[in-house]
C-alpha cells in the first residue's frame, strides 16, 4: 500500500554518495528556518508549515479552524469534544466545521448525530436542517454520505467532495432515529423506540438537546425535514416541536417550517399512485391497469382490503419487479452487475428497497393462499394459476436472499472502518453499523403505517404560521408523484391560479412543475408543491442539481405570503 522511503541521510539504491550530501545541508538548512519561525512566530509559523506542505491538510481541519472553536464563539465544552478534526480517506482539506457524537433524546437515551456547518458565508445566520431518513429505521447517515452531505462515499472507500451538497446555503443535522438506528445503540435492558408519536417526541427532545449544546444556532431559522417514511416523521415532529414550544419547553426552537420528499402521506393514496406509476412508464398493460381503475381506483376500502385489488396490485409487482421501484428509469443494482456499474450509477439506489419488497411479497403470499381467489380469477384456468405461482413463489423465495444496495455498501463498509468510528466519536465496535435496522422495522406498530397526514397538514396549514414544502421526483412509483398530488387533491387547499402547476427551469432546461396551494383566506400560501423531473425517491441522489436548486429556491425565493 505504501512505498518504502530511504531514511534521512541514507542514500537511496544507486543514488550518489555526493547528491545526498546536498539534499542532507539542504535538509538542515529548512529545518534550521522552521525552527526559527516556531520560535519567533510561535504558533504563526506553525501554521505556516502546516499551509507549506498541502498533504498534511487531507482529511484534517486546520488548525485555525480549531482554535476557533471556543465558548466565546458558541460552542459549549461538550460540543468541543463533538468537533470532527479528520476523516479518514479524505484526500482534501476539510475547509469547514463537523461534529458528531450523541445527543440526549426522551428517557436519557442517546441518538448520533453528524452536524454540517454550512459552507457559505453567512454560516452562522443560515437556516438550521434536522434531517432523517425514512424506513421507519434507517439512518440520516444514508441522506449525509449517498444524497445531499458535503462528501460521498466511493467504490474505494474514499471520500470526495459532493459539488451540490445542501450545506453549501445551510446548516445541516443529520440524525440516526429512531433509537436504535446506526450508531444509535440501545442499551442493555433498554429497547427500541416504536411508532410515530414517540419517533416526534424523540425527534423534539434531539432538537433542544442540540440547541443546548450549540446556543449560538437557538436564534436560526429552524426546518424539518426527510423523505419516504418521513411523510410522518417530518409533520408529526413538527406539530411537537410547535406544541412544546407553546407549552415553554426550553430552548425554545425557532421552527420557521419543514420539506419533506416523495413521502408515503396516505397508505391508500400511496397504493393508488403506484398502480398509475408504473402503468405511466410502460411496466403494466392496459387491461390490468384498466380493471384496476374499474374495481379500485378511487376507493379507500377497496384498495386496502379487496382481496380483487389485493391480485391487482400483485400482478403489477411481479410484472415490474426486475425494473428499480424507486427510480423506474434508472439501471438496476443486483448481484451480477453490482462490480460493473459505474459509481454514478450505483450512487442511484435506496436502502429501503427490503422494506418495501417485503411488505409487497406479504401481498403476494396472501393472494397465493387464497385459491378460492386464484380460481375466481383466472376463471379456473390450472395453467395460467400454475403459471401464476411459480412467479410468485420466485418472488417470494428470494426475500431471503442479501440484497445489495450498490452505493450504500460503500457506506456500510466506510463507517464500520475502526478509524472512522474513532474519529466520529462513536460508541460502538467495528461492523455494528448498518443503513438500515430491520428488527425495529419490523416491530414499528401496523397502524401507524396507516396513519393518513391529511388532518395534520390541516392543523400545520391553519394554524401555525410556517413554511412548508413537498417535493416530489416523477421517477419514483414507492412514494409516487401521483399518489402525492392524489393526496394533496384531499387538503381542500385552494390552488393559486399564477402557480397552477407552472415550469420550473434549471439551466435552461425543464426541471418541474411548482404549485401553490392556498390557505382558506385565499391569499397566504398553505403548501409549496414542487416536482423534479427525471429525479427517483431519493431526489438528490438521482438529480443532485436541481435537488440543490429545489432546496435554495425553497429557502430565498419562496415564501409564506407569494
Amino acid at each position: 500500500m505504501f512505498e518504502s522511503q530511504p531514511l534521512i541521510g541514507v542514500p537511496a539504491q544507486g543514488e550518489a554518495v555526493g547528491k545526498t550530501s546536498n539534499r542532507v545541508y539542504a535538509k538542515i538548512i529548512v529545518a534550521v528556518f522552521i525552527a526559527a519561525l516556531v520560535a519567533v512566530g510561535g504558533y504563526f509559523g506553525y501554521e505556516f508549515l502546516f499551509a507549506s506542505n498541502h498533504h498534511s491538510h487531507h482529511g484534517k481541519l486546520s488548525p485555525s479552524r480549531i482554535a476557533m472553536i471556543t465558548e466565546e464563539n458558541g460552542y459549549t465544552v461538550e460540543a468541543q469534544s463533538d468537533l470532527i478534526t479528520y476523516l479518514p480517506n479524505l484526500n482534501e482539506e476539510m475547509t469547514f466545521n463537523m461534529f458528531s457524537g450523541y445527543l440526549e433524546a426522551t428517557n436519557n437515551r442517546e441518538i448520533f448525530y453528524w452536524f454540517e456547518e454550512s459552507q457559505s458565508e453567512t454560516a452562522d445566520t443560515d437556516p438550521l436542517i434536522i434531517w432523517t431518513n425514512g424506513g421507519p429505521g434507517c439512518s440520516g447517515l444514508v441522506g449525509l454520505l449517498t444524497e445531499h452531505g458535503a462528501y460521498w462515499v466511493y467504490d474505494d472507500l474514499t471520500l470526495k467532495s459532493n459539488e451540490y451538497s445542501w450545506n453549501k446555503i445551510a446548516n445541516m443535522l443529520y440524525v440516526e432515529q429512531p433509537y436504535g438506528v446506526g450508531f444509535s445503540i440501545v442499551s442493555d435492558g433498554d429497547s427500541y423506540v416504536t411508532g410515530d408519536d414517540n419517533a416526534a417526541t424523540d425527534i423534539d427532545a434531539v432538537v433542544r438537546s442540540f440547541l443546548t449544546k450549540y446556543p449560538k444556532y437557538q436564534s436560526n431559522d429552524f426546518y424539518v425535514a426527510s423523505e419516504s417514511y418521513g411523510g410522518h416523521y417530518v409533520p408529526f415532529s413538527t406539530k411537537k416541536i410547535l406544541e412544546n414550544n407553546a407549552k415553554g419547553l426550553e430552548p425554545t426552537v425557532n421552527i420557521k417550517g419543514m420539506l419533506v420528499g416523495n413521502p408515503l402521506s396516505s397508505y391508500y393514496h400511496n397504493d393508488e399512485g403506484f398502480m398509475s406509476a408504473l402503468y405511466g412508464h410502460g411496466l403494466i398493460k392496459a387491461t390490468l391497469y384498466n380493471e384496476w381503475n374499474n374495481e379500485c381506483y378511487g376507493n379507500e376500502n377497496a384498495i386496502l382490503y379487496s382481496d380483487t385489488c389485493y391480485m391487482l396490485y400483485v400482478q403489477a409487482y411481479l410484472a415490474a419487479e426486475d425494473a428499480d421501484f424507486y427510480a423506474l428509469d434508472f439501471p438496476t443494482c443486483n448481484a451480477d452487475d453490482d462490480d460493473t456499474m459505474k459509481k454514478d450509477d450505483k450512487r442511484t439506489f435506496h436502502t429501503e428497497r427490503k422494506q418495501f419488497r417485503t411488505r409487497a411479497r406479504e401481498r403476494v403470499s396472501k393472494v397465493m393462499e387464497n385459491e378460492e381467489l386464484l380460481n375466481k380469477y383466472f376463471e379456473g384456468n390450472t395453467e395460467r394459476i400454475d403459471s401464476f405461482k411459480i412467479k410468485a413463489e420466485s418472488a417470494i423465495g428470494s426475500s431471503t436472499a442479501p440484497y445489495l444496495s450498490c452505493a450504500e455498501d460503500n457506506l456500510v463498509d466506510y463507517l464500520n472502518l475502526e478509524s472512522v468510528q474513532t474519529a466520529l466519536h462513536t460508541k460502538v465496535s467495528s461492523d455494528a453499523w448498518d443503513y438500515c435496522n430491520y428488527a425495529l422495522n419490523e416491530a414499528w406498530p401496523e397502524s401507524d403505517w396507516y396513519n393518513d397526514m391529511t388532518e395534520t397538514y390541516n392543523i400545520l396549514a391553519n394554524d401555525y404560521d410556517i413554511k412548508m414544502l413537498m417535493y416530489s421526483g416523477d421517477d419514483d412509483s414507492v412514494c409516487s408523484i401521483q399518489g402525492a398530488m392524489s393526496f394533496l387533491d384531499t387538503l381542500g387547499f385552494e390552488i393559486d391560479s399564477n402557480y397552477d402547476w407552472s415550469e420550473w427551469k434549471y439551466e435552461d432546461e425543464l426541471a418541474g412543475y411548482y404549485t401553490r396551494y392556498l390557505k382558506s383566506d385565499g391569499t397566504s400560501t398553505a403548501l409549496h408543491f414542487q416536482t423534479v423531473r427525471s429525479a427517483g425517491h431519493m431526489v438528490p441522489s438521482t438529480q443532485p442539481e436541481r435537488a440543490l436548486e429545489l432546496f435554495n429556491r425553497f429557502f430565498n425565493y419562496y415564501s409564506k405570503d407569494m
